[in-house]
């Protein structure tokens, strides 16, 4: 059984679900801002993509603007108390378990149970919710995240798995998440905390997790160093590197080294991306001697970009994979691709791109099908699949809206870490490099980040973290992006 607490919120929720049925496509008013920039989340709509100046996943408007402007960005617990543990570690004379709880021996710091305590804290923003008005952009993700975990709900309970479900409004507010980890004890005492949205709520979650030891999972942001060496963190978004690392074991398992160029303009952000991909090519050739990729850099001011400057890497009777590490400004990214597109002639090209050029706005996408364009991305929806069109119809359903991508976001992410709880008990971070999975709009291939080792140092560094390593490489073909494989 599934048990929630917190019923003024899920009250909350119920009512701003059933509005937002009847006014989800409103569009707030243009000339009002919906949201406090110090406090809340920034506006949301569109298509997630990855901002590694600040490490998120952010989810963008429709581009209007030129594209260099663009930046990655309860029921009562007196009425219905929740079931507690008393469980105690596993020791090397584990001693019989309880009727709650049963010692798992292959890892001496988790401990089974047969109910889970589980908080959500998300960006509701319950205190802008007004039923004359459409719902705020900015609690659409909460409201989305909050209902596809609700059906993934459904499913671990008729697999057997018991959960103490706690919901909390962060409101995307330090001070509000601040009061929160002070003064609810539900999320002290919780197995597995999820959420919240903003980075620095994200960091504020991270730190009272390593304080008081409990396993926690940020679902969308990918920034790295939040939390410093601490094993109860589990990041679900992967970084930037791991984008990088994605692009170049897909394209060396193509092609030798010396058929990649390494394409950016002349200012170092753009240029310090390179040794991700070098250091990445560097660990598949097992050395760092082997072949480098090619380095082309352009003017910043784009002078230099013309088709006589690009047609000497263009490798005759091979293909030549150009590799552009850049999202902020798309005139540069469309004027090389037309500019590639004039150089190669006949010759054979591969472009790999990032998830924001999925919604590049002003390039004409003949140049993608025409130059083998390719990206990499954190997820991706088979909208054909019979789990993702059922997914859909239930949400529908249940809450008289279509789901957005955030919905199956919540669904992916409380179905495996509720099944990991119940398989390998309140510490299952070592056994997740053993369980990969799948769901129906991201990957899980999760392993520790390990810190370095001081020189000379004989034993394994410490785990700094845990995160997600699983990357789509989507080709558009046929004028869509799909699985290049």
């Amino acid at each position: 059984m599934i048990r929630f607490s917190n019923f003024g919120l899920y009250l909350l929720l119920f009512l701003m679900l059933i509005s937002a049925s009847c006014a989800w496509f409103k569009k707030a008013p243009k000339d009002e801002k919906v949201y406090d920039d110090k406090e809340e989340l920034e506006e949301i709509s569109g298509k997630k993509v990855f901002n590694p100046e600040t490490g998120r996943y952010e989810i963008v408007r429709s581009v209007t603007a030129p594209m260099d402007t663009v930046r990655w960005q309860d029921l009562s617990e007196q009425e219905f108390p929740p079931i507690r543990s008393t469980g105690t570690p596993v020791t090397d004379n584990p001693v019989a378990p309880s009727s709650n709880e049963t010692p798992l021996v292959t890892n001496p710091a988790t401990v089974l149970k047969t109910r889970y305590d589980v908080s959500l804290l998300l960006p509701f923003l319950g205190q802008n919710f007004d039923t004359a008005q459409a719902i705020n952009e900015n609690s659409l993700w909460a409201i989305n995240f909050y209902g596809g975990a609700k059906i993934a709900f459904d499913k671990l309970q008729s697999e057997g798995i018991n959960l103490n479900v706690h919901v909390f409004d962060s409101k995307a507010s330090d001070s509000d998440v601040d009061n929160l980890l002070k003064n609810q004890p539900a999320i002290s005492r919780s197995d597995l905390v999820i959420g919240p949205y903003r980075r620095d709520n994200v960091a504020q979650v991270a730190e009272f997790a390593k304080k008081n030891k409990i396993t926690y999972v940020s679902p969308y942001s990918a920034s790295s160093g939040l939390s410093k060496m601490n094993p109860e963190y589990i990041q679900v978004n992967p970084s930037l590197e791991a984008h990088c690392q994605a692009i170049t074991k897909f394209v060396r398992a193509k092609f030798p080294a010396e058929q990649v160029v390494l394409v950016s303009k002349d200012n170092e952000s753009e240029k310090a991306r390179f040794e991700y991909f070098q250091k990445a090519n560097a660990a598949i050739d097992g050395n760092s001697k082997g072949k480098k990729f090619t380095e082309l850099v352009i003017s910043s001011d784009l002078t230099n970009l013309t088709e006589d400057r690009i047609k000497p890497f263009i490798l005759p009777l091979k293909t030549t994979v150009f590799i552009l590490p850049t999202w902020s400004d798309e005139t540069f990214v469309g004027n090389f691709l037309r500019l590639l597109d004039i150089a190669k002639m006949e010759n054979s090209v591969m472009v790999m791109g990032m998830p924001q050029w999925m919604d590049y706005q002003k390039i004409d996408y003949d140049y993608y099908e025409k130059l083998n364009v390719h990206v990499s991305s954190a997820g991706y929806i088979d909208n054909n699949s019979l789990e993702v069109r059922n997914f859909k119809k239930n949400f529908f359903e249940r809450y008289a809206t279509a789901p957005r991508e955030e919905a199956l976001l919540g669904y992916d992410v409380m179905l495996y870490f509720g099944r990991m709880l119940k398989k390998y008990g309140t510490k299952f971070q070592p056994q997740m490099e053993l369980e990969k999975a799948n769901g129906l709009h991201m990957k899980f291939a999760m392993e520790p980040l390990m810190a370095p080792n001081p020189a000379g140092a004989e034993k394994p560094g410490l785990v700094e973290q845990y995160e997600n390593k699983a990357v789509f490489i989507l080709r558009f073909q046929n004028y869509y992006f799909q699985p290049a494989n």
